[in-house]
C-alpha cells in the first residue's frame, strides 16, 4: 500500500503545524483590526462633524456681522469693504449644515 518514511511524516507534520500556526495568527489579528477600523471610522466622523460645526459657526458669524445692530437699534455703519456678504450658496449651506447638525 503506502509506505512513508519518518522523514516524510516529519515534513508533513511541519507543513501542517506551520499552516495551523499561520491560520491561528491571522484569526487572532481579525478582532483588533476590526476594532481599529471602527475607531478610525468614528474619529473620521467626529472630525467631519467638527469641521461642519466650525463652517456653520463661521457662516453664522458672517451673517450676524452683516446684519449687526448698534445700541440704538440701527444697523452698525461699516465701510463697504469690511461688510461681509453672504452669497445664496452660503445661505443654502447654512440651511444644510443646520439640518445636518440638528441646530
Amino acid at each position: 500500500m503506502f509506505r512513508f518514511t519518518i522523514r516524510e511524516l516529519v515534513q508533513l507534520t511541519l507543513v501542517v503545524v506551520l499552516g495551523l500556526g499561520w491560520w491561528l495568527d491571522r484569526r487572532r489579528l481579525v478582532g483588533p483590526l476590526a476594532k481599529l477600523a471602527e475607531y478610525q471610522l468614528g474619529e473620521q466622523r467626529e472630525l467631519g462633524r467638527q469641521k461642519d460645526e466650525k463652517r456653520l459657526q463661521d457662516l453664522l458669524w458672517k451673517r450676524q456681522s452683516a446684519t449687526a445692530i448698534n445700541e440704538y437699534g440701527a444697523p452698525a455703519p461699516k465701510p463697504l469693504k469690511e461688510r461681509p456678504r453672504l452669497t445664496p450658496a452660503e445661505w443654502e449651506e447654512i440651511e444644510q449644515l443646520s439640518a445636518k447638525l440638528g441646530k
